[in-house]
């Protein structure tokens, strides 16, 4: 089953890219509460997404824990500092 989230992972990337943000935050949501993905990338997008939304404090708070995955390395921790405080 494990295998199976990067199709719900990149489906919610190609909803967010193309402005389906309900879409989109379905698919995020099923990544990350029921395949419990460990690299942090859902959680980015997802954050980024929600900010671009307004929705500052739930966006901060995935940013906060794909930084504390190391998503992309540093870089998440960037975006969050940026962002968020």
């Amino acid at each position: 089953a494990d295998q199976e989230y990067p199709y719900f992972e990149n489906a919610a990337i190609s909803y967010y890219l193309n402005n389906e943000y309900s879409n989109a935050l379905k698919y995020f949501d099923i990544v990350i509460n029921k395949f419990k993905s460990k690299d942090g990338k859902s959680e980015f997008y997802k954050g980024i997404m929600l900010i671009e939304l307004d929705s500052i404090d739930k966006g901060c708070d995935m940013l906060k824990v794909a930084a504390s995955k190391k998503y992309s390395g540093e870089s998440s921790l960037n975006v969050y500092q940026n962002f968020c405080n």
